[in-house]
Order: structure tokens, then sequence, then C-alpha cells
């Protein structure tokens, strides 16, 4: 029974992508306390541990997401080799560098 608790607390930790994957990874056999009950803390820690190391396995939002880097993974579409953060180039601009705009 208590397997089936550490489970299911593991389970709502974070929103996984496959929730039956991430419990075959993850080592839960730590995660429970001296009366045989869950330990979230444990349980959190082992959450992290493995969307630390396999982030493929973290949902789109859950719990753990300022854990995980989000971002854009590339620059914006024409903007050249600028890299992320900088200014788009402005429509007079992309028009000099694009005559086929101007048609």
């Amino acid at each position: 029974m208590s397997a089936e608790k550490v489970e299911r607390v593991f389970r709502n930790a974070t929103t996984w992508q496959d929730d039956d994957l991430a419990v075959s990874v993850a080592d839960l056999t730590e995660c429970v306390d001296e009366d045989g009950d869950p330990d979230v803390d444990k349980i959190y820690g082992e959450a992290h541990r493995l969307v630390t190391e396999r982030p493929y396995l973290k949902g789109p939002k859950g719990s753990l997401g300022s854990d995980v880097p989000h971002g854009p993974t590339a620059p914006l579409v024409g903007s050249g080799r600028r890299r992320y953060g900088q200014p788009a180039l402005d429509e007079s601009t992309l028009r000099r560098k694009y005559p086929a705009l101007n048609a």
C-alpha cells in the first residue's frame, strides 16, 4: 500500500509527459519515512532530479516549471543572424536587405 501512495504523490509532484515512464525511471525506494508513509520532500527531490536529468519527461505546465529552462529556441524569422534579445529590424531596413519586398 505504501508503494502505491508514494507513486501517487510522485505522479502529482509535477505534470509529466508520460506518468508511467516517469515512475518506471524514478528511484522511489528511499521515498518512505520511518512510519512507512510517503516522504514528500524526498519524492519532490526525486521529481526535481528526474526533471533536470531528463527534461523530456516534463509536461508543459507544472510545479517545477521554473527548474527547467524555457524560452525561444531560435531567433525570430527574418531577423538574420541576430541573437535573441536584440531588436528586430524595422521595415525600411528589411526592404533594403530584401529587394523582393519592394515589388
